[in-house]
């Protein structure tokens, strides 16, 4: 009878320490894997909006951009975050330039560093065209390779 009640007993401390351990290792498992997550997307405006205007200033996730259209009919975003360190960008229209305050970082109107530590271009984000409105995506477009 005793090895009977110790088999029983070890047997429920054992099932109780599996309840306990599933939900602990799936937990873990969770926050060892990165999310999986999509771009940021917003609706710039109507293509038509778009292209009566030399720029537009939008807002795809937690940053802003800027859209604007090509010569040759394409439209164009670039990310208004330096490649430095992340601060924001502004456009100077008497320079035709991006400038960063936080390091001094220079762009020209192509988004290429002209001056101060930015180690990259600004960032070139994807624009898509869907019902009549032009949209912005927070990722690079697909002819262009991700940054490093």
């Amino acid at each position: 009878m005793n090895s009977s009640r110790r088999t029983t007993l070890s047997r429920l401390l054992w099932g109780a320490a599996g309840v306990v351990a599933l939900p602990v290792a799936y937990v873990a498992a969770r926050f060892l894997r990165p999310p999986v997550t999509e771009p940021a997307r917003c609706v710039a405006g109507s293509i038509e909006k778009i292209r009566s205007q030399p720029t537009t200033l939008v807002r795809v996730g937690l940053n802003d951009a800027v859209v604007q259209p090509m010569p040759d009919g394409t439209l164009r975003a670039i990310s208004l975050r330096c490649t430095h360190t992340g601060c924001p960008v502004r456009w100077v229209d008497a320079s035709r330039e991006f400038h960063c305050s936080c390091h001094g970082g220079r762009f020209d109107s192509d988004g290429r560093v002209i001056a101060g530590p930015p180690p990259r271009p600004l960032q070139r984000l994807r624009v898509e065209q869907s019902g009549g409105n032009v949209i912005v995506i927070d990722e690079p477009p697909s002819d262009e390779p991700p940054s490093a």
